[in-house]
C-alpha cells in the first residue's frame, strides 16, 4: 500500500519489523542528499560549525545527519506550495525509479554504518562527500551546501517516479515510537529541500510594479536634482548677463531743431525685476555708472534726440552688469536724410547753376552723392552742376548710397537772359510786355536767385542788383521821384512814382494795392505818369514812362536782397536821413581803387548821386545805377579814370548793413553775355 503526502511516498511495509524501516529510510536520505551534492558541487566547510547557504528567499542549515534545520521564510513555503504542485509528476516519477534500484541493493540489516550505498549508476558520491560521511561517523558535524537539483521534465522521461515517503497514515503514526519520528522527520526535511531547490516562480506583477516604482522615484529624484542644478545654474548664468540692446530705430525725417530721434529698445534676461539705463555718447569709452549721460528706460525704451555725428550705444542695469566691451560698442549708422540747397532752379538759355547736397549722417557712412536729370535735352547735371539747354521742364535727382534721395525741379525759360553788360543793347520798357502771370514767374525768379545768394547779406543785394541790370531783358526807364514814403523837403510822402520800396518787379496791376499813398499814380513800371517838377531832362506836369531814380534804384536792390535802410534819397542836401550816412566816405583815390577797401555791394556816390558795385576784376570795376535814361552796368579800369568821369567821389562801406557776405562773388559770369 502507498500513501502519497506532499509529494512525499510513504511505503509502508506492514510485514516489516521497525528496525528494517528506520535502515531504509536513512539509507536513502544519504543516497538523495548525495546525488544532490554531486550534480551541484559545492565548496563545503571543515569547521565544526552550521555551514547556511541562501537560495533566493530559502535559507538551509544542516547541523549534522540526523539534526537538519531550515528556515523558510513565508513566502517561500506559498511558492514552495505552488511549485510542489506544478512540479510533482516529474519529481514523483524521478525519485521513485531511485527508492526502486536503492531498494533491490540494501541488505535487511539493523546496522546503518556497515548498509552499503546505492549504486552509482543510481547515485553519485563524491571523495569529498565520502570524506564528508566519514567524518560524520567519528562524531563531528560535516558542513554543505545544497545546490538547485537538476529535474528533467516527465516529457522526456516516459518512466514513473515515485518520491520518497514521509508520511504515515494517522493509526501507524501513533504507534511509532520516537526514534521513528525523529526518521520520518529527517524524511520531510529532504523532502522540502528538495522543494527548495526547485525552480523559482517569477516575481508577481504586484512586486514588479513595486520595483518599478522604486526605480522610477530613484530616477525622478535624480532628474529633479539635475534639473534644479541646472536651472540655479542658468538662473545665476542669466542674472551676470548684461542687458540686451534691441534693433535701434531711428526717425527717418529731422526735427526742427536740426537732431533726429533714437529709439533703443533694452531688455534684461533677469529673472528678477531691474533697473534698466541706456547711453549714447560720442565716445568709444563706456562711459561710468555715475555718469549723468545715462538715461533711465521707460516702457522698455530709452529715446535720444541727437544732432548728425557718431554715436555709441551702451547698456546697463541696476545690478551692474554692463553691455558691450569698450573696444567693441555698438555704432549709430545711418543716412537719415539728404536734402538738396534748392527746390527750384529758374535758368536762361545757356545758363548754369551749381547744386549742392547736404546730408544728415549718423556713423561713418559713405557720402557720395549721385545727380541725375529727368530730361538731359532740357538740363544736364553733373556733380551738382545743372546747365540748361532749351526751354522746358526738368527734374534734377540727387541720390545717397542708401538710397535717400531729393528732387529739385528745373525751369528753363527765355523771360531772362544770361547777365549782358552790354545794356545799351536792351530795349527800354515800355507799356505792358509781361502777362500777369510771367510778371509773377519773374518775382519767384528774382526771390530764387536773392535766396540762393543769401538773403539779408552783401551777396542778396548783390543778386538784386545784378537781376534787374544784367539778366531783365529790358531797360527799366529813369523816372525823377515825385516824392518818397519818408517825406523830405519840398516833396510829400509818395509811394511807386519814380521809386518801388516793395519786393520784387513793377510789372502788374496787381501789384497797385501794396501802394500807400499815391500822388499821380499809379502806374506801372515803363506806364507813363505825370512828372512833379522839373529836373535835368524832365519838364514839370509832363508825362514820362514810370521808373526808378538812382536812389530809388539802390533802395530797390537793398530791400529785396533783404537788406530793409529805408526809402532814403542820395546826396546830402536832404540832411541826414539819406544813404551817404549808411557808412563811412572813402574817398577815392588811385591806390584805394587798387586796394581791398572797396567791395563787391559797397555803395559808390557823389553828393545828388548813387550807384553800387556788381562787379570787380583785378584792373577793371562793374557799376550798376539809374542814370539819364535808364537802368545801366558801367564799368571802368580801376584808375584815376573814375574819379575823372565826375560821378562818383567816395565809396561807403556796408559792413554794419550787410547781414554777413552770403554766397558772395566778385564777378558775373561774362561768357555768358552778349
Amino acid at each position: 500500500m502507498s500513501i502519497y503526502k506532499s509529494g512525499i511516498l510513504l511505503h509502508s511495509r506492514e510485514n516489516e519489523n521497525i528496525e528494517e524501516t528506520e535502515l531504509r529510510e536513512q539509507q536513502v536520505s544519504k543516497a538523495v542528499v548525495t546525488r544532490h551534492i554531486q550534480n551541484n558541487p559545492a565548496k563545503k566547510s571543515k569547521t565544526d560549525k552550521s555551514a547556511s547557504t541562501k537560495k533566493k528567499n530559502v535559507t538551509v542549515s544542516i547541523k549534522s545527519p540526523s539534526e537538519v534545520q531550515i528556515s523558510v521564510s513565508a513566502r517561500a513555503k506559498d511558492e514552495a506550495a505552488k511549485r510542489e504542485a506544478s512540479y510533482k509528476k516529474s519529481i514523483d516519477a524521478a525519485e521513485l525509479r531511485n527508492i526502486s534500484n536503492a531498494e533491490t541493493d540494501v541488505p535487511k540489516t539493523a546496522n546503518a554504518d556497515s548498509t552499503p550505498l546505492p549504486k552509482k549508476e543510481n547515485v553519485r558520491v563524491s571523495d569529498n562527500e565520502q570524506e564528508q560521511s566519514k567524518e560524520g561517523k567519528s562524531g563531528k558535524s560535516p558542513l554543505f551546501e545544497v545546490g538547485v537539483t537538476e529535474v528533467r521534465p516527465a516529457e522526456q522521461d516516459e518512466r514513473e517516479v515515485v518520491p520518497i515517503a514521509a508520511a504515515r497514515s494517522e493509526n501507524q503514526e501513533d504507534a511509532l515510537p520516537d526514534k521513528e519520528r525523529e526518521a520520518e522527520k529527517n524524511q520531510n526535511i529532504f523532502s522540502e529541500i528538495i522543494l527548495s531547490e526547485m525552480p523559482q516562480a517569477e516575481p508577481t506583477p504586484s512586486n514588479k510594479n513595486a520595483q518599478k516604482y522604486a526605480a522610477l522615484k530613484i530616477v525622478m529624484c535624480i532628474m529633479a536634482f539635475t534639473a534644479a542644478a541646472f536651472f540655479g545654474g542658468y538662473v545665476h548664468y542669466l542674472n551676470s548677463q548684461p542687458p540686451e540692446i534691441g534693433a535701434i530705430a531711428i526717425a527717418d525725417s529731422i526735427n526742427e531743431d536740426m537732431t533726429v530721434t533714437v529709439e533703443i529698445p533694452i531688455s534684461s534676461p533677469h529673472f528678477l525685476r531691474t533697473e534698466l539705463w541706456c547711453a549714447l555718447t560720442q565716445s568709444r569709452v563706456r562711459p561710468t555708472p555715475d555718469d549723468s549721460v545715462w538715461v533711465r528706460a521707460e516702457n522698455g525704451n530709452c529715446i535720444f534726440n541727437v544732432r548728425e555725428g557718431e554715436y555709441f550705444v551702451y547698456a546697463m542695469d541696476s545690478r551692474g552688469n554692463a553691455s558691450l566691451p569698450d573696444e567693441d560698442p555698438i555704432e549709430l549708422e545711418k543716412i537719415v536724410s539728404i536734402s538738396v540747397n534748392k527746390d527750384m532752379v529758374y535758368l536762361a538759355l545757356n545758363g548754369h547753376e551749381t547744386l549742392s547736397a547736404e546730408l544728415f549722417v549718423l556713423g561713418s557712412k559713405d557720402e557720395t552723392v549721385t545727380w541725375t536729370s529727368s530730361d538731359p535735352s532740357v538740363a544736364t547735371v553733373q556733380d551738382g552742376l545743372v546747365s540748361a539747354v532749351s526751354a522746358g521742364n526738368a527734374t534734377v535727382t540727387a541720390s545717397s548710397v542708401d538710397g535717400q534721395t531729393d528732387e529739385v525741379s528745373v525751369l528753363v525759360t527765355e523771360l531772362i537772359g544770361s547777365p549782358n553788360i552790354n545794356t545799351g543793347s536792351k530795349p527800354l520798357l515800355v507799356g505792358t510786355p509781361y502777362t500777369d502771370e510771367e510778371a509773377h514767374l519773374l518775382d519767384r525768379i528774382l526771390a530764387d536767385m536773392v535766396q540762393s545768394a543769401g538773403y539779408g547779406t552783401r551777396a542778396g543785394t548783390v543778386a538784386a542788383a545784378r537781376f534787374l541790370s544784367l539778366q531783365f531783358k529790358y531797360r527799366v526807364p529813369y523816372f525823377f521821384e515825385n516824392g518818397r514814403l519818408n517825406p523830405h523837403n519840398g516833396r510829400p510822402r509818395c509811394d511807386g512814382e519814380g521809386r518801388y520800396y516793395h519786393q520784387g518787379l513793377f510789372l502788374c496791376k496787381c501789384k497797385y494795392d501794396d501802394l500807400d499813398p499815391v500822388r499821380y499814380g499809379p502806374a506801372m513800371w515803363g506806364h507813363p505818369l505825370m512828372n512833379f517838377e522839373e529836373k535835368y531832362a524832365f519838364k514839370k506836369n509832363q508825362k514820362y514812362p514810370n521808373g526808378l531814380d538812382c536812389s530809388g534804384f539802390v533802395t530797390w536792390c537793398l530791400i529785396n536782397g533783404g537788406s530793409d535802410v529805408g526809402d532814403m534819397g542820395a546826396g546830402e542836401e536832404y540832411g541826414n536821413n539819406d544813404l551817404c550816412d549808411l557808412g563811412e566816405k572813402i574817398y577815392l583815390s588811385a591806390a584805394v581803387l587798387k586796394s581791398d577797401r572797396i567791395r563787391v555791394g559797397d555803395l559808390i556816390a557823389s553828393d545828388g548821386h548813387m550807384a553800387i558795385i556788381i562787379g570787380l576784376e583785378e584792373n577793371r570795376i562793374y557799376i550798376a545805377e539809374s542814370l539819364f535814361t535808364s537802368v545801366r552796368v558801367t564799368n571802368f579800369p580801376r584808375n584815376y579814370s573814375v574819379i575823372a568821369s565826375g560821378l562818383y567821389d567816395y565809396v561807403i562801406p556796408m559792413e554794419d548793413i550787410y547781414n554777413g557776405d552770403g554766397n558772395l562773388t566778385d564777378m558775373f559770369d561774362l561768357n555768358e553775355g552778349s
